[in-house]
């Protein structure tokens, strides 16, 4: 039979979790979405459960992924209805990001 970790590591993980939610919530409530360069996170997997976590909460569904040097977390239905004047600026950033352009070669 194989086990996962024992209790108390999923608890300690969990709890590390909780607090990194909490802490990204009002980012992710007021901008949908969150931009990090890898080198700043501790643990790139904790990061990325910590941001789905805190937007399932809020009711909303995001998308996290590593793109090159770059963390990211985008909520997919934000902003809520009245807020179209802010859908521009993230779209345009989240294409730079998930569709940065081809490189030339020369």
């Amino acid at each position: 039979m194989i086990t996962g970790p024992p209790r108390r590591v999923r608890d300690l993980e969990d709890r590390r979790v909780e607090r990194l939610a909490e802490d990204l919530t009002p980012e992710l409530r007021e901008r949908g979405q969150l931009l990090v360069h890898v080198d700043e996170l501790d643990d790139i997997d904790r990061w990325r459960r910590a941001a789905r976590r805190a937007v399932r909460r809020l009711g909303w569904h995001v998308r996290t992924g590593i793109s090159g040097s770059v963390a990211w977390a985008v909520v997919e239905d934000w902003p809520q209805a009245g807020d179209r004047c802010t859908m521009p600026a993230l779209t345009l950033a989240t294409r730079a990001i998930l569709d940065p352009p081809p490189r030339l070669r020369g």
